[in-house]
């Protein structure tokens, strides 16, 4: 089952989770499913969907508090942290199965690790993960614990696909299609937001900085809602571009960029918002439906002109908010700073990922709201250099075959890049596994067309 309804159902189960609070339910579901596709049918393409919208399936019902309390809020007693527990076994038993009955079962499975192109960088890299601090006062079981997580999150996300997903050429849309499910999901969570919550509606014109602040859809605060569209927008505009029904993809990536808008986030704004614009330009001459995208454009300038019109007051007011921050760092040439100020400290492996205090002075894992500086802060120069190895290895996949497909992944390779420069994209499992999958269709797109 690799059609577009698949997707569609899934995501609409998500977003009723969302809606009216029944995560339990959709995890169970999704647990269920899983071992069913691991047991019988072994090919975990028709994962990609549950794992795309199980990201955005948590209520704000449940999930009321922001971000770093988010699991405190949802698991409110022992029976129901029991129960989550349960259910990850299930999960994490069937895809083990699977796992290990393809590299047992299938010779292609074992081909796919020794000839991958990206994994020696990638388990570099985790390496580096695991040792960024060592030998500072901060290498702590909690930054073993930390760098653990991020380097299982990569490792086991990328071998446990580029193993178990059997690849043609229409997986590649299908993905598209869980992506555009995922954005649109996305985009109606955003307008329900709006719609259903009067103090927020009302500051979104006359006050978006506080606005801003309201933003919390259960599962991620504003900035990362932004992130997530960007990442999965480029495979949305690929089906513009390329499918028979392209009107469909055109409506989903306009709701999901008004979405990405209105979150306030500058990070999106300064790089998915020119791609979104480059794209569309582009699908004017070379899209499989240019004459129909053509009318779709046309029309949507005139009538958002009228809108724009209509509602130019509550416009300026809520675009207000990009005017009066407009280049301002909001505190991150501080962190940067900081980051250099550890990185000095202890330059080979850098500052790990626990803390230390000393006085006044906390030594330790600071979100610097920049990858790069990340990578130098926490692990050193050995983490910086790893992690150039890891996107050289990227960028010479794309050179080796530089047709369509591998360029709207490379596409969203680089949203996560380019974000990462402002936020902290490759330091987030959830980010870590959306661009994992992305690598992992590289791989399997290249050699597919190879």
């Amino acid at each position: 089952m690799t059609k577009w309804y698949y997707s569609v159902t899934v995501g609409v189960f998500g977003l009723l989770s969302h809606v009216f609070g029944w995560e339990y339910f959709f995890f169970t579901v999704i647990a269920l499913a899983t071992v069913y596709i691991c047991i019988f049918n072994k090919n975990s393409l028709r994962l990609i969907p549950l794992l795309f919208i199980s990201f955005v399936s948590l209520s704000r019902v449940n999930n009321t508090y922001v971000y770093i309390r988010s699991f405190e809020s949802f698991i409110q007693s022992t029976v129901e942290l029991v129960y989550i527990i349960f259910l990850s076994v299930i999960f994490l038993s069937a895809v083990v199965y699977l796992f290990v009955f393809k590299l047992v079962k299938e010779k292609s499975a074992r081909e796919s690790l020794k000839k991958s192109n990206l994994l020696l960088g990638l388990l570099a890299l985790a390496a580096a993960y695991l040792i960024g601090g060592l030998f500072s006062p901060s290498y702590t079981l909690t930054s073993v614990g930390i760098a653990l997580a991020l380097a299982g999150t990569l490792v086991v996300t990328f071998v446990f696909f580029l193993v178990t997903v059997e690849w043609n050429k229409d997986s590649f849309s299908f993905v598209c299609d869980c992506a555009t499910v995922m954005a649109a999901v996305i985009a109606v969570q955003m307008g329900l937001l709006y719609v259903t919550d009067s103090v927020f509606r009302n500051l979104v014109s006359n006050d978006p900085h506080r606005a801003k602040g309201m933003i919390w859809l259960g599962w991620a605060p504003s900035n990362l809602i932004a992130i997530t569209i960007a990442i999965v927008l480029p495979l949305v505009l690929y089906r513009m571009c390329t499918a028979k029904y392209s009107l469909i993809y055109f409506a989903v990536a306009l709701i999901a960029v008004i979405a990405m808008i209105y979150t306030f986030c500058r990070n999106t704004a300064l790089f998915a918002l020119p791609m979104f614009l480059a794209v569309s330009v582009f699908a004017l001459v070379k899209a499989k439906d240019k004459g129909a995208l053509r009318i779709a454009y046309g029309v949507t300038a005139g009538l958002g002109g009228v809108l724009i019109l209509i509602f130019l007051p509550q416009i300026t007011g809520s675009l207000n908010f990009f005017e009066s921050r407009g280049l301002g760092d909001s505190g991150r040439f501080e962190l940067y700073r900081k980051a250099v100020d550890h990185f000095l400290t202890w330059p080979v492996f850098g500052v790990g990922f626990g803390h230390l205090t000393g006085g006044a002075e906390r030594i330790g894992v600071s979100l610097y709201h920049n990858h790069l500086l990340q990578f130098l802060a926490s692990m050193g120069i050995v983490g910086l250099v790893v992690y150039g190895f890891h996107r050289f290895q990227t960028v010479r996949l794309l050179i080796k075959k530089r047709d369509k497909v591998n360029i709207f992944i490379f596409i969203s390779i680089g949203m996560v890049v380019l974000t990462g420069l402002l936020d902290n994209t490759l330091f987030n499992p959830m980010m870590l596994i959306l661009y994992t999958v992305m690598l992992v269709m590289l791989e399997k797109t290249t050699k597919l067309n190879n």
